[in-house]
């Protein structure tokens, strides 16, 4: 891919973006088919064998994670990292592997990410996943927290997509994972029931080669390969106000030393008095906080890695 797509009919056909934009984007999914060559300029089998698995005489760097995903004897999903040259062997034994962040290491993927982002307003990067499996297998039902459009570049994929979709998702939960009743019940206590959709409360598309699947935040799906399924999946995350309003109060934490105060060893009494204080504090930052200062964390945070990485996705280590 030498110049540039004309993205809205790469990914949305004969649908115009105003159509998408108001009638589905954030709302509902969305498929749609096209020619079976649809991708082919962008990503091919052979990519994946040579980027995706990795080319073990070269050197050709893979994507930055894989894992791969079995069925036990209880029909429990399991996932495991394992060794690249173990790629080819475990997709013959019937696994799905799952890379991800093929838009640093695969440069049209790279350019197509980057062009998606600008077409949907992106305030981050967009990520590209790839996900081969072999026939009958997939992932469980689970839900995802950003936009996802699934582009099928091999064989075909059926999924089942949940008819209730749960906004802004603040978890990816597998409902049949190892850990799946801990999520669930944890939810519940965070007051956030969020429970997978019966087969009677879901709808079931096929994807085929040059196919398009558009899901919003939310939305529960499973899927599986019927006779061997190649697919790639770009993910926008959205910026939400409880996200935004996160990184805010991440700034507020980095900057205020009293605010980075170890509360684990503290007696009860101090530790009573110590948190009374912050909390005038933080109320009153809070109450100083205008939509202006929000737009700008917003610009900060689309703009600048460093800050989403410190703000958002590692605020834990940083506080």
């Amino acid at each position: 891919m030498t110049t540039t797509l004309d993205i809205p009919r790469f990914l949305l056909g004969n649908v115009t973006p105003e159509a998408f934009f108001a009638d589905v984007w954030s709302k509902r999914w969305w498929h749609a088919s096209g020619p079976a060559q649809r991708f082919a300029d962008v990503f091919a089998p052979a990519d994946l064998g040579r980027l995706a698995l990795g080319d073990l005489v070269t050197g050709a760097v893979p994507s930055g994670s894989y894992r791969a995903t079995y069925y036990d004897q209880h029909g429990v999903a399991r996932a495991f990292n394992a060794p690249l040259e173990m790629a080819a062997p475990l997709v013959a034994a019937g696994m799905t592997l799952q890379f991800t962040e093929l838009e640093l290491t695969h440069p049209r993927l790279a350019m197509l990410a980057a062009e998606v982002g600008a077409f949907v307003g992106a305030r981050g990067p967009v990520t590209v996943n790839s996900f081969l499996s072999p026939d009958g297998h997939g992932f469980p039902w689970h839900l995802d927290n950003p936009h996802v459009f699934a582009l099928q570049i091999e064989g075909t994929k059926r999924w089942r997509l949940g008819r209730r979709q749960v906004v802004a998702a603040p978890f990816l939960t597998e409902a049949e994972g190892p850990r799946a009743e801990a999520t669930l019940a944890l939810l519940r206590q965070l007051g956030m029931p969020i429970e997978p959709p019966s087969d009677d409360d879901s709808d079931e598309i096929t994807l085929v080669a040059g196919d398009v699947l558009y899901m919003p935040p939310g939305v529960w799906h499973r899927a599986s390969a019927v006779g061997g399924s190649c697919h790639i999946s770009l993910l926008v995350r959205p910026m939400v106000f409880g996200r935004l309003l996160r990184a805010v109060v991440a700034a507020l934490g980095i900057r205020s030393e009293m605010w980075r105060t170890d509360l684990q060893r503290m007696t009860p009494e101090t530790r009573d008095a110590f948190l009374t204080e912050r909390l005038a504090e933080a109320r009153a930052e809070l109450a100083a906080i205008t939509p202006a200062h929000l737009v700008h964390t917003l610009d900060l945070l689309a703009s600048s890695p460093l800050a989403r990485l410190t703000l958002l996705e590692r605020v834990r280590d940083t506080l």
